[in-house]
């Protein structure tokens, strides 16, 4: 995993638990064997702070008197292909979607996910996978230097590969190139293009355990500024990451990462920075109906935010989940507090930010083909600059049929 995160990712936060619920979920492998597949999904949000402003803020002018919520309607259709091919397994997916406000019609959009993975094995433990991936979405406006509206495209083309060196190492290498662009006009000095590449050892104890020592280099640079004004945010990375995914026991699962990362800037060494990174996350298991999820992680990001060169974030999340029917009923619930600071050059005040978020989920599936979804959230952030501060809740229906 390298050390770029996009700050800006979803109008509306929902739970990671969420994801059996949503399309938008794509990426992982897959067992199945299913061939050609459609799917629809629609979702239905209550906002109550679209612009994210503080709780005393005067209306935006360009919105109606007073007016600080709104609906918002998500449908999404899609398209797959998932086959084995003896060894070797594709997946194709290609899913648009249609998001529209009910008052304010400023931040309706359209998007267009696509996703292609093939992988196979090599030998009887090693393997090979290539990927491509192509991601719309909405900023938060929270993060963005005026509110509106902004769209986020996002291109990664990756590869790995995984070779057996003994009986229990295997040589592990990857490389990742990624492209992202901001439609907002202030936004686009965060629009940047780089790649990554790393090459390590990868001690693989069982199936469900195995520890991976890697180093990497990114190269990531910004089109759309001057070099060497203030502005540039071009830079190289390099990091040195232990990673790991343990079972201890049969219900404790221990997984996470820690990185030393060393960046310098292409064209101003006061951005330069050296540390470590890293996350922690402990599962836990006692029965099979239940789980309980923490994740405490400190990162350094921030790319695709052109007011700052990057920020450090540190934040704890706790995930508990219970299942009281077997793959028809679930409860799951988000507790997650973070706490961001902006450094380096800035273009304007980003001062420390606290954010706490409380979230509830409940997913039913009824049959096969059919997912719904029941969800509230609760969010605050707190700032150094009360301008910044804000509170906000949202409440979401959704509903995913699946042909198979």
């Amino acid at each position: 995993m390298t050390m770029q995160t996009h700050a800006c990712r979803v109008l509306s936060l929902t739970l990671a638990v969420m994801s059996c619920c949503t399309t938008r979920a794509w990426g992982q492998s897959s067992d199945t064997d299913n061939g050609l597949n459609f799917s629809a999904a629609q979702k239905l949000l209550y906002d109550s702070n679209v612009f994210r402003m503080p709780d005393e803020a005067s209306t935006p002018a360009a919105t109606a008197a007073g007016q600080r919520g709104d609906a918002v309607s998500t449908t999404q259709l899609g398209v797959s292909f998932d086959k084995n091919f003896g060894r070797h397994h594709l997946i194709l997916k290609y899913a648009p979607s249609v998001v529209r406000y009910v008052e304010f019609e400023q931040f309706d959009y359209e998007a267009h996910d696509v996703f292609a993975d093939w992988r196979g094995y090599i030998g009887s433990d090693g393997g090979y996978g290539m990927r491509y991936q192509h991601i719309e979405i909405a900023s938060d406006v929270a993060d963005l230097i005026i509110p509106g509206r902004n769209i986020v495209s996002t291109d990664v083309a990756s590869a790995d590969l995984v070779l057996r060196t003994g009986s229990m190492l295997q040589a592990v290498t990857a490389w990742r190139a990624t492209r992202t662009r901001n439609s907002a006009e202030l936004e686009q000095g965060g629009d940047n293009q780089g790649w990554s590449a790393d090459a390590g050892l990868r001690l693989a104890a069982s199936p469900d355990s195995k520890a991976d020592l890697r180093y990497r280099h990114s190269q990531y640079e910004y089109p759309h500024v001057i070099p060497v004004l203030s502005q540039d945010n071009s830079y190289r990375q390099d990091e040195l990451e232990l990673s790991w995914d343990w079972r201890v026991t049969a219900p404790s699962q221990f997984q996470g990462r820690a990185s030393y990362v060393k960046r310098a800037h292409d064209h101003i060494a006061e951005r330069d920075f050296s540390g470590f990174a890293g996350n922690f996350k402990y599962t836990w298991r006692p029965t099979v109906a239940s789980s309980l999820e923490v994740n405490a992680f400190k990162e350094l990001g921030a790319v695709t935010d052109a007011s700052a060169s990057y920020a450090r974030t540190y934040g704890l999340s706790i995930t508990p989940s219970w299942e009281p029917v077997e793959k028809t009923l679930s409860f799951g619930a988000l507790l997650k507090w973070l706490n961001r600071s902006y450094e380096g050059f800035s273009l304007v005040a980003r001062p420390d930010e606290r954010t706490t978020i409380l979230g509830l989920i409940a997913t039913y599936k009824p049959d096969p083909h059919w997912v719904f979804g029941l969800g509230v959230n609760d969010e605050r952030r707190h700032s150094d600059a009360t301008a910044r501060d804000y509170s906000v809740w949202t409440a979401m229906l959704s509903a995913r049929w699946l042909m198979y």
